[in-house]
């Protein structure tokens, strides 16, 4: 069996705590390994952690998440993130894991590293993270997971945040606004328990009834969708 090598950087949101992926990212080293890959794992926070003021990061991701494709290349958090990118990679497929802002600036940093020649398309999850616009020939590189309630109507306010949509060709050649023009190809919406800050807890209270920890259903997603593309 081919080993397949992976760089997964995990990118956490606004006001984190310093240890907020860390145990996501030591089960999701372990499950690299267990099915035969050489992974590095690494841990960023693009916007600085709950040490760092809030209005500076805030006023950061405010300013990112209104930059379009012509100005992601002045994202803060997704220049600092393509910059660790850069300063850290070792080859092999590349795999960004945001949390909430921390989605956005790796959508920014992948659209960097791609303008630089990155030979291979970068992998980005966004979980509940703030829309931003895809470009068209990322679509089906990047994957959107939402928290929704038991209607199946999206319960994250984070991910309500930001846009998809810009204007197309309609009838008789008039411009028309699509709300989902530039929306990845993937988008999961999954059950947890809690809320914003509980995609990656593993313990009691946030195992749903048939044993399975929001971390567990999280990580479950991103293999089986980082293995079908």
């Amino acid at each position: 069996m081919m080993i397949k090598k992976w760089s997964v950087y995990l990118m956490a949101g606004v006001a984190s705590s310093p240890n907020f992926l860390e145990e996501f990212g030591i089960s999701w080293e372990k499950r690299f390994l267990e099915n035969g890959n050489d992974v590095r794992m690494h841990i960023f926070y693009p916007y600085g952690d709950w040490s760092r003021k809030m209005i500076s990061q805030l006023s950061e991701v405010r300013g990112d998440l209104m930059a379009g494709f012509v100005r992601r290349k002045s994202s803060i958090g997704g220049r600092r993130a393509y910059e660790a990118i850069r300063s850290t990679y070792e080859g092999g497929n590349l795999l960004i894991v945001g949390h909430s802002a921390g989605g956005l600036a790796g959508v920014h940093a992948a659209h960097l590293l791609a303008a630089d020649g990155h030979p291979d398309p970068v992998k980005v999850v966004k979980i509940g993270s703030p829309k931003c616009t895809i470009p068209q020939e990322a679509r089906d590189s990047v994957l959107i997971i939402d928290a929704v309630d038991g209607s199946g109507k999206v319960c994250d306010p984070v991910s309500r945040l930001g846009t998809w949509a810009g204007w197309e060709k309609g009838r008789f050649g008039l411009p028309r606004r699509n709300s989902r023009l530039f929306a990845p190809s993937a988008v999961s919406h999954v059950s947890i328990v809690g809320g914003h800050a509980d995609y990656f807890r593993s313990g009691d209270p946030y195992i749903n009834e048939t044993g399975s920890s929001n971390m567990q259903i999280i990580s479950d997603v991103i293999w089986s969708w980082i293995h079908r593309t």
